[in-house]
C-alpha cells in the first residue's frame, strides 16, 4: 500500500473520516482539514486535526494526496442554498490549494445529470472573483440563492452544486491527475441515511414506506477505499441498484421484523447508474452479492449497537442557522450603529407577521418582547395570575438561571426539582415528591437542549 501522506478537506465528516480512517490504518500520514474535530473512533488518534474554516481562514496543505470530501445534502433549517456554500464555495476558496498535485473529489451523482450550461460557468466565474477574499456564509449567501433560484437545469440544488463544485476543480487541476468520484446513495456507521432510517423504524416497530425508486448504494468504506488509490476518471461511485422497496425488505429480513411496509408515490429518481469501473478498481467482480452482504452487516451492527448516541442519551437539537445570514448582518450592525435594539421596524413587521399567521382577531393583544425573561414572566403570569404570599414555584434543577430568576422577580418561593439522568429534563418522581405539600402554585418544566419535558 502507498505511504503517501494523505489531506482531507472535510476529514471530519462521515465520507471524510472514513478516508481519513482507512488511510491511517494503511500506515500513511493523514491531515484532516475541517471546521470540527472528531474523538475516536470517528478519527483515530494517528490523524492530525486541524481546525479551520475553509470559508475564510487561510489555507496551507501538506504535500501528497489531497481528497476533497465536502458538503452534504440536508442542510440545517432546509436552507438548501448552504449546499451551494458548503459544496461550490468552500472549493472556490481552496483552489489555490490544488493546483500541481493529485486531487480526488468526492462529487455526487446527480452532477452527471446536468449538462453544460453557460449559465452555471458564468456563475462559477462570479464565485471566483468573490473566494479571492474570505467568504462568511453572509456574504456569499446571495450568490448561492441565486444558483438555486436560477436551476437552469431543473436538476435541483445538489446536482447544481456538485456540477460547479466539479468545474471549479476542473479549472486548476490536470486531468490526468484528478479522480471525480459521484457517490451515489452511500451507507455506513455515523450517517443516518435511508438505510439507517428504515433499520432504525423497523427496530421502534413503526412502518415504513418507501417510494417507488431505485437506488444505487456504496459502503462509505469501498468508497474510501477507490478514493484512495487515486486513479484518474471519472466515475460512479456505487456497488449495484436497488429498488427501495427491495432494500425495506432486506432490513425486515435481517432484524426478523414485521413492521409493516407501504408503498409511496415515485420519487425523484436517478435511477441505476453503471458501476463497472467503480467495482474493477475496488477488485470485485459481483456488486450485488457484496452490496447484499454489505447492508446485512450495516444493519445487523444497528440492531446490536450497545448503548445510546448519547450519554446521557439525550437528543440534542441544535439552534437551526438563519436562512438569510446576510439579512441578520445586515441588521444586527444597523442596531450596533444606531443604538437601537428594540421598537424598530422589523420588530413591528414581526408582530404584524405574527398576527396574520395566527390569525388573531382584532381585540386580541400582541406583545413582542426584547427578551426571553420578560416573556416568561408574561407568560407565568398569565397562566397563574397575581403572586400571593406563600406561592411556592417548581422548577427543574437544571436549567438557565432566568427561569429562578424571573419567578423570584415575580414573588415566587422556589423549589427546584431533580432532572432524569437520561433526559436533563424534570424527574416525574422528584416533581410529584415537590408537589406533595400542597403550596406549589405554578410548575415550570424546561425542554432541556431541545428534548422535551
Amino acid at each position: 500500500m502507498s505511504s503517501e501522506a494523505v489531506t482531507v478537506l472535510g476529514g471530519a465528516g462521515f465520507i471524510g473520516s472514513a478516508v481519513a480512517r482507512r488511510a491511517a490504518a494503511g500506515g500513511r500520514p493523514v491531515v484532516s482539514l475541517d471546521r470540527v474535530r472528531q474523538e475516536p473512533p470517528r478519527l483515530p488518534p494517528s490523524v492530525e486535526q486541524r481546525q479551520l474554516d475553509l470559508l475564510v481562514d487561510p489555507l496551507a496543505v501538506p504535500d501528497g494526496l489531497l481528497v476533497i470530501a465536502l458538503g452534504g445534502s440536508d442542510p440545517p433549517g432546509g436552507a438548501v442554498w448552504r449546499i451551494v456554500l458548503d459544496q461550490a464555495v468552500t472549493t472556490a476558496r481552496a483552489l489555490p490549494a490544488l493546483r500541481g498535485r493529485d486531487v480526488v473529489l468526492v462529487s455526487s451523482v446527480e452532477a452527471g445529470l446536468v449538462p453544460d450550461d453557460p449559465a452555471i460557468e458564468a456563475w462559477c466565474a462570479e464565485l471566483l472573483l468573490l473566494a479571492r477574499r474570505p467568504c462568511p456564509p453572509w456574504q456569499v449567501a446571495e450568490l448561492c440563492r441565486s444558483l438555486v433560484a436560477a436551476d437552469p437545469t431543473g436538476s435541483g440544488t445538489l446536482g447544481l452544486a456538485a456540477r460547479a463544485q466539479e468545474l471549479l476543480v476542473r479549472s486548476v487541476v490536470d486531468p490526468a491527475r484528478l479522480t471525480v468520484l459521484r457517490a451515489a446513495d452511500v451507507f455506513g456507521p455515523g450517517q443516518d441515511g435511508v438505510v439507517a432510517r428504515l433499520a432504525r423504524r423497523a427496530l421502534a416497530g413503526l412502518p415504513l414506506r418507501v417510494p417507488d425508486a431505485v437506488r444505487t448504494l456504496v459502503p462509505v468504506d469501498d468508497l474510501a477505499a477507490v478514493a484512495l488509490a487515486a486513479e484518474p476518471g471519472t466515475l460512479h461511485a456505487g456497488l449495484d441498484s436497488l429498488p427501495l422497496p427491495s432494500v425495506a425488505a432486506l432490513v425486515l429480513d435481517t432484524l426478523g421484523s414485521s413492521a409493516p411496509v407501504s408503498l409511496g408515490p415515485p420519487a425523484a429518481d436517478v435511477g441505476p447508474v453503471g458501476t463497472d469501473e467503480f467495482r474493477r478498481r475496488l477488485g470485485v467482480g459481483d456488486g450485488r452479492e457484496r452490496l447484499l452482504r454489505e447492508l446485512r452487516s450495516f444493519v445487523g451492527r444497528l440492531a446490536t449497537d450497545d448503548g445510546p448516541a448519547f450519554v446521557p442519551a439525550l437528543p440534542v437539537v441544535l439552534p437551526p442557522k438563519p436562512r438569510r445570514p446576510d439579512e441578520v448582518a445586515v441588521r444586527t450592525l444597523a442596531c450596533l450603529e444606531t443604538g437601537a435594539v428594540r421598537g424598530g421596524p422589523w420588530a413591528t413587521r414581526l408582530a404584524d407577521g405574527l398576527r396574520e399567521a395566527l390569525a388573531l382577531p382584532p381585540e386580541s393583544a400582541l406583545l413582542v418582547v426584547s427578551s426571553g425573561s420578560a416573556a416568561l414572566r408574561l407568560a407565568v403570569q398569565a397562566i397563574a395570575g397575581p403572586v400571593r404570599p406563600g406561592d411556592v414555584a417548581v422548577l427543574p434543577s437544571f436549567t438557565f438561571a432566568a427561569t429562578g430568576e424571573m419567578l423570584a422577580q415575580l414573588g415566587y418561593t422556589l423549589r427546584f426539582c431533580d432532572v432524569h439522568p437520561d433526559t436533563w429534563t424534570m424527574d416525574p418522581a422528584s416533581l410529584t415528591a415537590a408537589l406533595a405539600p400542597g403550596d406549589v402554585t405554578v410548575v415550570v418544566a424546561v425542554d432541556a437542549l431541545g428534548a422535551p419535558a
